[in-house]
């Protein structure tokens, strides 16, 4: 019984080639059978204002993009804040967890809430907007899935309260 042949050059170069391409060919494959499929959601972490189009508002429904198919979905505050930022205005985002979103207090327990209301007493002329786009049961990945978003509302500062969550 006789030995095949090595391949020729022009053919060991199209087998690396194929190798090095089937991956990527296979991983487009799946993105595009997730796409047709409807898999995934748009879920913005921005909305217009439903009544006042020059005006945002924390998504409601954008906790479904990391809770999708669950029976419990955290809402965030309500946080309004100009679509266009005021000139001289000072706007901060404050990130986290649900101790970001002031649980177990509530809405005037924010530590948003009370950071808003000492920068007003501090710059009395002054636009504040305090936005807080915190989430009950979410960690370090979430805040940086919003991170984006975030910087696409030219903030002044963005604050970040987490960690909690982070070792369950």
């Amino acid at each position: 019984m006789r030995a095949a042949p090595p391949p020729s050059p022009p053919r060991r170069r199209l087998f690396f080639l194929i190798t090095l391409a089937f991956p990527w060919l296979l991983l487009a494959l799946v993105e595009l059978g997730l796409r047709v499929g409807g898999y995934g959601s748009a879920s913005p972490l921005f909305v217009a204002h439903p009544l006042q189009r020059d005006w945002l508002v924390v998504n409601p429904e954008a906790g479904r993009r990391w809770f999708r198919g669950s029976a419990f979905v955290p809402t965030p505050e309500t946080d309004f804040f100009r679509a266009s930022k005021a000139p001289g205005a000072l706007r901060l985002f404050f990130m986290g967890e649900s101790s970001a979103q002031g649980f177990p207090y509530g809405h005037g327990g924010m530590p948003s809430r009370m950071l808003e209301q000492r920068l007003q007493a501090t710059f009395p002329g002054r636009d504040v907007e305090v936005v807080n786009t915190a989430f009950t049961a979410v960690n370090s990945f979430t805040l940086v899935d919003q991170a984006g978003e975030i910087a696409d509302q030219a903030p002044d500062a963005v604050l970040v309260y987490a960690g909690h969550n982070e070792w369950y």
